[in-house]
């Protein structure tokens, strides 16, 4: 086996079509950019022309390393939450981002919701469903948003608490 699952789906999903896009892809170090990146990208270019599939938006021209960014270069934190917002504004869900980016979907809610406090325009109905929204809004009209278990109590098990995060935070943060 030369790379996981998870490595193939990050690759189906960012359609990386040079060696730089290629090494960003979770799970391809300098050993496997080498020994296998050339066939990859062949591969990887031809089905992508064969069926008019392009890289993801941004994907292609960031020039930065995702693992060059998690060794501490300054600026990390904005860094990954960037990576992250490239990846939303490409048409990716919480799962398949946190798959490009072996992370989990818990860290990718976080990274959506301070890029959300800072104002970048993050449409969580792409993520909440407007029923729940219109549940998790009146919860907050109800208890305040100090404290996230009494809206929990209030909505309900069907709802989740990173569904209650992000409805939270374009509450607070469309006033």
């Amino acid at each position: 086996m030369v790379f996981a699952d998870a490595n193939l789906r990050a690759m189906a999903l960012l359609c990386p079509r040079t060696l730089d896009a290629f090494a960003r892809v979770p799970g391809v170090g300098s050993r496997k950019l080498d020994a296998y990146g050339e066939r990859f990208i062949g591969v990887i270019s031809s089905f992508c022309d064969t069926h008019g599939v392009s890289a993801a938006p941004d994907y292609e021209a960031s020039p930065v390393r995702e693992r060059e960014r998690r060794q501490g270069t300054s600026g990390t934190k904005t860094s990954t939450m960037q990576e992250t917002l490239r990846l939303y504004r490409a048409g990716m869900g919480i799962e398949q981002m946190a798959t490009a980016r072996q992370l989990t979907q818990d860290a990718i809610v976080t990274h959506l919701r301070k890029l959300i406090e800072a104002g970048e325009p993050i449409d969580v109905s792409d993520f909440v469903h407007d029923d729940h929204y219109r549940r998790i809004a009146d919860a907050f009209a109800e208890v305040g948003f100090a404290a996230l278990t009494p809206v929990k109590e209030i909505v309900g098990e069907d709802i989740s608490y990173a569904e209650l995060r992000l409805v939270r935070a374009a509450l607070q943060r469309n006033g």
